[in-house]
């Protein structure tokens, strides 16, 4: 997180959202004669800056990156629920803009991830105590409230500046694809292994020695 550093207008090296290497930028004016059919173009505030690394530009306008749009923030985990990964793509197309928006959608995303890893009633923070109390590893604890606490502060006054520092937002889209890991995929694969590695009276023997040791 610390060597990240997102595209920045004027800045004069980050991370290049072609390449994604942390790289110098070239930056050049573009100056020209507005044609009628773009008179409203604001030509006198767009720049081009270049990656010293691929040697492919981005095209700025009024302090913004319009090309690519593309964002850097990673993709979000294939086992990632359909509707949360709704969000985590409209926050991950708005990161180069608004960080703190799109802080602020991760932190609904775990809302929804939250709801469906513990579906009954309760807030965000008594699901994760839920999830503490059956067991969830403690560093997976802290990757939870990393994202919930986050997304709190992003919009309301408070320690953490996410428009300052935008590379804490692209942290988060990690520690998300990170749950979903741990909390979806990898019980999935290892109850596909089971089911069709381990013989059927086996099964029965293993469910009865858990039932015993239950009571």
């Amino acid at each position: 997180m610390k060597n990240f550093k997102a595209p920045e207008f004027e800045a004069d090296a980050f991370n290049c959202p072609y390449c994604g290497a942390f790289s110098n930028m070239i930056w050049y004016s573009i100056i020209q004669e507005m044609p009628t059919s773009y008179k409203y173009f604001p030509f006198d505030k767009s720049f081009l800056s270049e990656c010293s690394c691929c040697e492919k530009y981005m095209l700025w306008v009024e302090g913004e990156m319009i090309i690519p749009s593309n964002s850097t923030a990673p993709m979000p985990h294939c086992d990632m629920p359909d509707d949360i990964k709704k969000i985590y793509t409209e926050a991950r197309d708005i990161i180069n803009k608004s960080p703190r928006g799109a802080a602020a959608l991760l932190r609904l995303a775990l809302q929804m991830l939250c709801d469906y890893l513990v579906p009954e009633n309760g807030n965000i923070n008594d699901k994760i105590s839920k999830m503490v109390s059956n067991g969830l590893p403690k560093s997976l604890q802290k990757a939870f409230d990393l994202v919930r606490i986050i997304g709190n502060n992003a919009v309301h006054p408070g320690v953490i500046n996410i428009q300052d520092n935008p590379a804490i937002a692209y942290k988060m889209f990690e520690l998300l694809n990170m749950i979903v890991e741990k909390m979806i995929t990898e019980p999935k694969e290892i109850e596909s292994f089971y089911n069709d590695t381990i013989p059927e009276n086996q099964k029965q023997a293993i469910d009865k020695r858990d039932s015993a040791f239950k009571k």
